[in-house]
């Protein structure tokens, strides 16, 4: 059987029980049935300045960050200490991708 013929199967049961126990959408929409999905968790800072300006590592590199970088500062000087650990098991992958960003220029 086909995903369109058992998504139509589907949809005709639903509307069958809904029909049968006189509820309309509104009343699913009421009893929270389509409830928003939960907002995705934040990722942790990984470099942050002064100002406190923060980078979670991912993506391209933000503008105080290149400047830094540029005038001959490391990223690492920003780098966040990680609660419960060194995160030395993941360092290796941050250093690659600051790399990466950097053009190759970042010296670790």
């Amino acid at each position: 059987m086909s995903i369109e013929i058992e998504r139509a199967e589907a949809i005709t049961w639903i509307r069958i029980q809904m029909a049968q126990h006189g509820l309309s959408l509104s009343d699913l929409q009421a009893a929270g049935c389509f409830a928003e999905p939960p907002a995705p968790l934040p990722v942790a800072v990984r470099y942050r300045n002064a100002h406190g300006q923060g980078w979670d590592g991912h993506g391209a590199m933000p503008d105080w960050l290149q400047r830094a970088v540029n005038a001959g500062q490391t990223v690492e000087h920003f780098r966040v200490p990680v609660a419960g650990g060194n995160g030395a098991r993941r360092e290796g992958v941050f250093r690659f991708e600051i790399k990466r960003l950097a053009g190759g220029a970042a010296d670790f």
